[in-house]
């Protein structure tokens, strides 16, 4: 099942209460740029983050560009620049600006450092969107950030039901998929599923 809605509408919040913890990362301003695949496992007893082996490559690269061009604007004009952007994070900033390098692992267990791991993937790309740092990458991108978590006792009954494989999809907001060619990834994942969610967030209708 593919979640799909404008941004900050509440996506991250409603996968998170179906899985019965507080797995996706979620604030008040936008949150998911890169979709990422929840996946109900019979195999584990706790949320793993699996992270491919090709997206880290791509993730390094994308922090190394985006460091080169930190340091050629300067932290000040950073800030005011992602400031404007609604991105008012100068302690993002600066890790990225005194690091040339990510030092990401492969898998995550523990849900406070896979909120973790995902708030910092999702900001560098948001970054690289603001800054203009290539992301062409992402057209063709074929893995996403997948974490595999047990069936939560609300879904129990599906756990032993030989129904075949339980993932949701969170997606980015209509605006992110565009500018960070995230087009192809998200039609793949609607294409792919059997059940598309739509959010509304009914106190913006109108607006």
């Amino acid at each position: 099942m593919t979640i799909v809605a404008p941004t900050s509408a509440g996506k991250s919040t409603i996968i998170n209460a179906i899985a019965g913890q507080d797995l996706l990362p979620s604030r008040n301003d936008a949150m998911t740029v890169l979709p990422t695949e929840i996946v109900f496992s019979r195999e584990v007893t706790r949320p793993k983050l699996i992270l491919d082996k090709a997206l880290m490559t791509l993730l390094r690269e994308a922090w190394r560009q985006l460091h080169q061009k930190l340091q050629q604007i300067g932290l000040k004009e950073a800030v005011e620049q992602a400031t404007k952007n609604d991105f008012p994070r100068e302690n993002v900033i600066r890790e990225i600006l005194n690091s040339s390098s990510v030092s990401s692992q492969s898998e995550l267990e523990e849900s406070n450092s896979i909120q973790a791991e995902l708030i910092r993937i999702n900001d560098l790309l948001r970054l690289c969107g603001i800054f203009g740092v290539s992301t062409g990458f992402l057209s063709s991108l074929s893995e996403i950030p997948r974490i595999e978590v047990p069936f939560p006792r609300q879904l129990s009954p599906l756990k032993d039901s030989g129904l075949g494989t339980l993932a949701l999809v969170d997606t980015a907001g209509s605006s992110e998929d565009k500018s960070l060619n995230l087009v192809n990834v998200v039609k793949d994942r609607l294409i792919a599923s059997s059940l598309v969610l739509v959010v509304v967030d009914y106190t913006k209708i109108g607006h």
